[in-house]
């Protein structure tokens, strides 16, 4: 396990709720179960390979060597145990669709690593924003540039800082992790005027991204990756990072 995932557990609450956005084959997934323990983990995944030109070179599009439905059904069984005792639940689909099933600030924790995309990465992160409870962390995975998704992890990270000046803070910036948390003050105080309405899921999906789908994936990189925007200035303001070990 890569030092820059093995620190963003270390931010999560121990037997906390909490759910992981794009789990893919699952082997994060193990990682927080052991580690962080939750008492409830929402995995939210499409497993699809889809037919999206903008997907062929990641590794849920259509001409993809890994075949998604076997890896569910694979998933499935590996973790029937804990589905079965109420711990770990599976959400199969887009991320749009999947978070009613989750109350509202009712997370510790999410950890989002789903379609890298600009416009998917905003939903993500906004519908993140809307289940974590006050004092509750948001990790996103790949924020970086260079990539086949581009600056879409970096500039809908970026975007969100700054949409929430008041509400949200970055906690730890480790090479291609960023870990954001929400304010445990009044979250009024923290909404800017353009602020989407919460109170409607598919409201904000719609103003959001109405058309492109959300595909979720675990996306594993190079061992050289180029730095992520906030990773980058935290080494010019003399913020340390974690090394990789």
């Amino acid at each position: 396990m890569k030092r820059t995932r093995a620190s963003v557990l270390e931010l999560f609450k121990e037997r906390g709720r909490g759910a992981e956005i794009g789990v893919f084959a699952g082997n994060f997934t193990k990682r927080i179960l052991r580690q962080v323990n939750p008492t409830k983990l929402y995995l939210i995944d499409p497993w699809v390979n889809f037919d999206d030109p903008g997907l062929e070179k990641s590794w849920y599009g259509k001409e993809s060597k890994y075949d998604m439905e076997l890896m569910y059904q694979d998933l499935t069984e590996q973790f029937s145990r804990r589905v079965a005792n109420g711990q770990v639940e599976f959400l199969r689909g887009k991320t749009v669709d999947m978070m009613h099933h989750i109350e509202d600030q009712s997370l510790d924790f999410v950890y989002v690593d789903g379609d890298h995309r600009y416009d998917a990465v905003k939903i993500d992160i906004e519908m993140a924003y809307q289940k974590v409870k006050p004092g509750g962390h948001i990790a996103v995975d790949d924020h970086v540039l260079g990539y086949w998704w581009e600056d879409g992890v970096v500039r809908a990270v970026n975007e969100f800082v700054g949409r929430y000046p008041r509400d949200i803070s970055i906690v730890a910036c480790d090479e291609n992790q960023v870990v954001l948390q929400r304010h445990t003050t009044d979250i009024a105080n923290g909404l800017t005027d353009d602020a989407p309405d919460f109170e409607d899921i598919e409201t904000v999906a719609e103003a959001l991204m109405p058309q492109e789908p959300q595909i979720a994936a675990n996306t594993a990189l190079p061992e050289e990756k180029p730095q992520g925007l906030v990773s980058r200035m935290s080494s010019l303001f003399g913020r340390s990072s974690t090394a990789e070990v």
